[in-house]
């Protein structure tokens, strides 16, 4: 009996110590997580003002610039600068640090858009309906940059001779994937064999056509009551963005 006891506080004793350097283990790991999260936000948040004052100081040249197309080239740079530092101030301020949600940085960037190019004024409005769907960067900076250049080619061509219109922004989850779709009610664009006639934003259509290659999406082009661009795009095809 004495030796059976002395086995069973032996193991007691064991289990304790064991559970004692499992407890301190775990504390350690939970201690390191938390200054790697920590650091992550860091680094989100010095990117997103490096992004930011790289806006402010292309806003302020812009100022300076009286040539029409250098003035317009410097605004979308500004976009698509603003673009990017909305997405890091998402993962900033978030819970999660290795995506976004979607639907936030969406509306946000409609937001952007319309304080940039003054729409309200022009009586144009931007409306988003976008699902709540959680993204990477590897996918959120790529479908981002295509909506921003969509929506801006949209404001810059759509409306005419200061013609009021609407400018919607569609973000739908499916079963295997989500569809980008950005419509407006304006004149719309001549199409050739399902591909815009007009060259004369001729780079912004090319960066779309190439990071919908990216994100291994096929681009639709539509006419009918404005303009529509409609893409499909595969949850677990996109390559990585910064391979």
């Amino acid at each position: 009996m004495l030796l059976f006891a002395g086995v069973l506080w032996r193991n007691g004793r064991i289990r304790q110590l064991n559970n004692a350097v499992l407890e301190q283990t775990n504390q350690a790991l939970h201690l390191k997580n938390n200054e790697v999260q920590t650091l992550l936000r860091e680094v989100h948040h010095r990117v997103k003002n490096n992004l930011q004052i790289i806006s402010s100081l292309l806003r302020l040249q812009a100022r300076v610039v009286n040539d029409t197309g250098a003035l317009d080239a410097l605004r979308m740079s500004q976009s698509r600068v603003q673009s990017i530092a909305l997405l890091h101030q998402r993962l900033y301020q978030g819970e999660e640090l290795k995506s976004i949600s979607i639907k936030t940085y969406l509306f946000e960037l409609a937001q952007s858009l319309q304080d940039t190019y003054q729409l309200e004024e022009r009586q144009i409005s931007i409306v988003t309906d976008v699902d709540e769907i959680s993204m990477d960067l590897d996918l959120a900076i790529p479908t981002g940059l295509i909506v921003n250049e969509l929506v801006i080619n949209a404001i810059k061509h759509a409306f005419p001779n200061n013609q009021m219109g609407e400018i919607n922004i569609g973000v739908k989850k499916q079963e295997t994937g989500f569809t980008i779709k950005v419509r407006d009610n304006g004149v719309g664009i001549k199409l050739l064999e399902g591909k815009p006639v007009d060259k004369t934003n001729a780079f912004g259509l090319e960066l779309v056509e190439s990071l919908a290659e990216k994100i291994k999406a096929s681009l639709v082009f539509s006419n009918g009551q404005g303009t529509s661009v409609e893409a499909f795009v595969h949850f677990n095809k996109h390559e990585p963005l910064f391979p």
